[in-house]
């Protein structure tokens, strides 16, 4: 019951999947962050046209091809903002192979529920590795396909883009039922109808922003380990394992730390982050890319500021040893 499409490049690849959407199959593509730069005008598609997506982006170091087997979380704050405009998404962020699987569930829903592309960032950690693991509970699974239309019982234009108050619009799929179904990559009233009427588009444009909000409310905070430390290391995707061993290693050495882990990174539920971190003496952000990407995002969705960034950008990944020895080094004697 699966389709696999090896399309001849990622612009091709995203809009056979934005076609396969609209037509009502689920629907996900694969590349990394040079893919990402090639999708990005098709991204902007499904967001206009509130077209569920599943994107995933397997980081690598950059940019351009820059080292295309070695690894890298540099692409976080691109997808936040790829394509022109402003439109509703999501972003997760998997921390291991477990995580993969039942995030890439959730993705889906997400994108359904929500009618919004959503990104599910791993690595070419991740994306190379080979793990065992138990067996998927498949009973921790749920199926959410949306706010769908009921079937009228003529043939009959669909308010397709309805303003609502969670921004979420009934959907209907074309051919296969009775409702008209127009979408397009302009701005458009409420049936799908181009328009540059300002009113019809503040409407709009209002009515999709809406559903951020939303996402956000929806989402949890991240998973804090050792929630009483004072100073916490606020991390995301592949990092995270090291980090989680190096943390206990650093513990029995009396050091007063914690971690944060992210998975849900956008739309931030702001006011579960700032439960979680906003008490803390310190906040430090250990990624593997030059800037902290992950720290920026939080100032930017919460307003807390972090103190430092623990940087690799190598394109290996983050081992144990790195994390002792860089925590180490920024804190000092302060540890």
């Amino acid at each position: 019951g699966i389709a696999v499409e090896m399309a001849e490049d990622e612009i091709a690849a995203i809009n056979i999947a934005i076609g396969a959407s609209y037509a009502g199959v689920r629907s996900a593509v694969g590349t990394s962050g040079a893919g990402i730069s090639l999708m990005t005008e098709a991204i902007g598609l499904a967001g206009i046209s509130e077209t569920p997506l599943v994107i995933v982006d397997g980081q690598r170091s950059g940019p351009s091809t820059g080292m295309a087997t070695r690894t890298e979380q540099s692409d976080l704050l691109f997808v936040v903002h790829a394509s022109q405009d402003e439109f509703p998404r999501a972003i997760l962020a998997p921390a291991d192979q477990e995580d993969c699987f039942y995030l890439t569930a959730e993705a889906f829903n997400i994108a359904e529920h929500w009618q919004v592309p959503v990104f599910v960032m791993t690595d070419h950690n991740l994306a190379d590795a080979q793990v065992t693991l138990e067996e998927y509970d498949l009973s921790r699974l749920t199926i959410d396909r949306g706010t769908m239309a009921p079937e009228p019982v003529e043939v009959c234009e669909l308010r397709r883009y309805e303003i609502t108050p969670s921004g979420v619009s009934p959907r209907a799929f074309p051919v296969v039922s009775k409702w008209l179904v127009v979408q397009d990559s302009h701005e458009h009233d409420e049936f799908g109808r181009l328009t540059d009427n300002p009113e019809k588009r503040v409407r709009q444009m209002d009515k999709r922003m809406r559903k951020l909000a939303g996402m956000a409310a929806s989402f949890p905070g991240p998973e804090v380990i050792h929630p009483d430390a004072a100073t916490m290391l606020l991390c995301w995707g592949s990092t995270a394992g090291p980090v989680r061993e190096a943390l206990e290693i650093l513990r029995t050495r009396g050091h007063d730390l914690g971690a944060a882990v992210f998975r849900h990174l956008y739309p931030m539920n702001r006011e579960k982050v700032r439960a979680a971190l906003a008490a803390k003496k310190r906040l430090l952000t250990i990624e593997a890319n030059y800037t902290g990407q992950l720290g920026r995002l939080v100032l930017l969705e919460t307003g807390l500021a972090t103190a430092g960034h623990i940087a690799k950008y190598d394109g290996r990944l983050f081992t144990v040893e790195d994390v002792l020895a860089r925590v180490v080094e920024m804190l000092g004697e302060q540890l």
